[in-house]
C-alpha cells in the first residue's frame, strides 16, 4: 500500500483486511448476485438465508455446493485437496443446504437456505469450521446455428467438434462457530519500504493465534512531520 507524500497530508482510512477471507461486498458471476457476502453461524444464529438474483437477460441454472479452501501465507485463497479437509477445517460436515440446483428465470431470484447441526462424536467444546459457499453456474450448450464459426458440411467419423463451454463460480466464505473459540492478532515487522517506482511502501506481518479465524478492518494513518 503506498503512503501518501508529506505534501499530501492524506488520511489513510478504512483498509479492509480479512485474517481468513476477504471477498467484494457483492458477488457476483455469471449475471448473477449473491448476498450476503459473508455468512457466519455461531451460537447466537444457526441458520442463514443466502438470496441469488439472476441480473442476466436469459434463465440460468446454477450448482450450489460447499467447498473446502485454504489461505497461504501471502494472503491467497486455493481449493484444498483430499488430503487437506482436515486442516482446511472444512464445514462440510456441519452444514445442511437447500436447494443444490437451481433454475433462476432473467430478473428473477432465489433463496438458498442453510441449518447448522453439531457433527456426531465432536469432542471439542470451542471450535470453528470454514467452507466456501460455491454458486456455479452451468452453461447450456450453443446449439449448432449459434455457433460463430459454421462446422463444415461433413466431419470423418474418427474426428469430433470441441465447443468450448465457460462456467463461471461465486464463492461466499462460511464460518461456523461451536462454543466460543479465540484468537488473538497482533502486528509485526512493521517497515517502510521503497516500492520499484520509488513510492513508499507500509510492509508488515500479521500474526494470528488461537482457534478461529478474525475479520476486520485495519485503519492506517499517515502523520507529516508538522504533526498532522
Amino acid at each position: 500500500m503506498s503512503l501518501p507524500s508529506v505534501r499530501d497530508r492524506a488520511v489513510i482510512a478504512a483498509l479492509v483486511v480479512s485474517f481468513f477471507l476477504s471477498l467484494a461486498a457483492t458477488a457476483q458471476a455469471q449475471g448473477v448476485s449473491v448476498a450476503p457476502s459473508r455468512i457466519l453461524l455461531d451460537g447466537h444464529t444457526r441458520s442463514a438465508t443466502v438470496f441469488l438474483s439472476n441480473r442476466g437477460d436469459r434463465t440460468e441454472t446454477y450448482r450450489i455446493s460447499l467447498v473446502p479452501m485454504l489461505m497461504r501465507e501471502d494472503g491467497a485463497l486455493v481449493r484444498a485437496d483430499s488430503t487437506q479437509i482436515e486442516e482446511a477445517q472444512f464445514a462440510g460436515g456441519a452444514v445442511r443446504y437447500s436447494p443444490r440446483r437451481v433454475v433462476i428465470p432473467a430478473g428473477g431470484s432465489q433463496t438458498v437456505r442453510l441449518l447448522v447441526r453439531r457433527p456426531q462424536g465432536l469432542k471439542a467444546k470451542d471450535i470453528e469450521f470454514r467452507a466456501h459457499l460455491s454458486v456455479r453456474s452451468i452453461p447450456s450448450v450453443p446449439r449448432l446455428e449459434e455457433l460463430e464459426v459454421p462446422l463444415p458440411e461433413e466431419i470423418p467419423e474418427d474426428q469430433f467438434i470441441a465447443i468450448p463451454v465457460a462456467s463461471v463460480e461465486t464463492l461466499v466464505p462460511l464460518v461456523v462457530r461451536f462454543g466460543k473459540p479465540e484468537a488473538t492478532v497482533e502486528i509485526s515487522q512493521a517497515q517502510l519500504i521503497r516500492g520499484e517506482s520509488g513510492e513508499l511502501m507500509l510492509g508488515f506481518d500479521l500474526l494470528r493465534q488461537g482457534q478461529r479465524s478474525l475479520y476486520g478492518d485495519l485503519t492506517v494513518r499517515h502523520l507529516d512531520p508538522l504533526g498532522q
